[in-house]
């Protein structure tokens, strides 16, 4: 739906730079394929290309199938992991891109760290906090 709400969403406001992330909610379903979610980011790079929009590419965090499971009473496609690794390995090849992934795993480094994320999805202050660290340190990436 991003790619959808671009024109609406984000033209009004003329931006130099956009902040990409966006995906993660298709990573839990089995019926939507890693391709799908990359072709998506690459219509939203392309219609930032065309309005003069450096595009900034976050890297998808991962995700806690419990969590969600809890949050929304639904299950996560067991293929997750390998959709996050497939759109990231795309997101890192962008000419503009911050990498989120690795900060967000629990301790055993196979989900999203409930601290940041209580639903298991979307994070919470802790994790937008993070973010906005982990943002700040790439600066550079800003015109």
């Amino acid at each position: 739906m991003t790619k959808d709400r671009f024109d609406q969403d984000v033209l009004p406001m003329h931006p130099l730079n956009l902040l990409i992330l966006t995906g993660s909610n298709s990573l839990r379903d089995p019926e939507i394929s890693p391709q799908t979610i990359i072709n998506d980011l690459k219509e939203i790079k392309r219609k930032c290309n065309a309005h003069d929009i450096r595009p900034i590419f976050l890297t998808l965090m991962p995700i806690n199938p419990a969590n969600i499971k809890y949050a929304f009473h639904t299950d996560t496609d067991p293929q997750w992991k390998q959709k996050l690794k497939m759109v990231n390995e795309w997101i890192r090849q962008q000419d503009y891109c911050i990498d989120l992934e690795p900060y967000f795993y629990d301790p055993t480094g196979q989900q999203m760290d409930t601290g940041f994320a209580i639903d298991g999805l979307h994070p919470d202050i802790r994790g937008k906090m993070l973010m906005g660290e982990i943002i700040n340190m790439h600066k550079n990436l800003f015109r």
